[in-house]
């Protein structure tokens, strides 16, 4: 391997992951947090998401309406999405 570069290979749907991430922009945050490089992040939850791995938990919907604080990522995301 020269310049540093490390090849994790294809895609494997089979992966696994003892965390259980609510989508992919969730796991990429949560990995990188943890100490992954971004590279084998990438790879961990592009094969998480080949296989169908992320789950979202079911929703008790009460009286009233409730609002959630979008992600770092997610705005991130967005904003270039806007610029772009």
């Amino acid at each position: 391997m020269s310049g540093g570069n490390i090849d994790y290979g294809p895609f494997s749907p089979t992966c696994r992951d003892t965390i259980t991430h609510k989508s992919y922009l969730d796991c990429v945050e949560t990995r990188t947090f943890l100490g992954d490089n971004r590279n084998k992040a990438h790879w961990l939850c592009s094969s998480l998401a080949a296989g169908n791995r992320f789950k979202v938990a079911d929703l008790k919907r009460s009286g009233r309406t409730r609002y959630s604080i979008p992600s770092a990522g997610f705005l991130a995301q967005l904003n270039l999405a806007l610029l772009s």
